[in-house]
């Protein structure tokens, strides 16, 4: 299953990398033109949520609330911090939107292998095991 979301997940993001911003100002009129940046900006963020979401989901069947519940804390932390910091540097909104869509990565990232840790889909070494 993560193989096909990875699969899956990284074919839309290359489409939508490569297309996307060319694809904005025609789908949407010549004003929203910008709106390629922030699409770009927060591309990589829904693929990790793609490929995260089911792993949120293992830690709640195998019983890790508590552990689910301090991922979710770390993306309202994360979403806030990196928003306040971007604006504190003076950054463009698509910069603050970037660091927001790199922490929420990060985030996703963790919970994914966390979920697959302790799925037993990895042995001691951290290399997937025969399902």
């Amino acid at each position: 299953m993560t193989r096909s979301l990875l699969l899956i997940g990284g074919a839309v993001l290359a489409v939508t990398v490569i297309a996307g911003p060319a694809l904005f100002p025609i789908v949407f009129g010549d004003e929203f033109e910008a709106g390629g940046d922030v699409l770009l900006a927060l591309a990589p963020l829904h693929f990790m949520m793609f490929i995260a979401m089911p792993g949120g989901l293992t830690l709640i069947a195998l019983d890790r609330r508590k552990l689910q519940a301090g991922f979710t804390a770390a993306r309202l932390i994360g979403a806030v911090a990196t928003i306040a910091i971007g604006h504190e540097l003076g950054v463009s909104l698509t910069g603050a939107l970037a660091l927001y869509a790199a922490s929420m990565a990060v985030v996703s990232a963790g919970i994914g292998v966390t979920a697959w840790r302790l799925s037993g889909r990895a042995d001691a070494s951290g290399v997937a095991s025969a399902p």
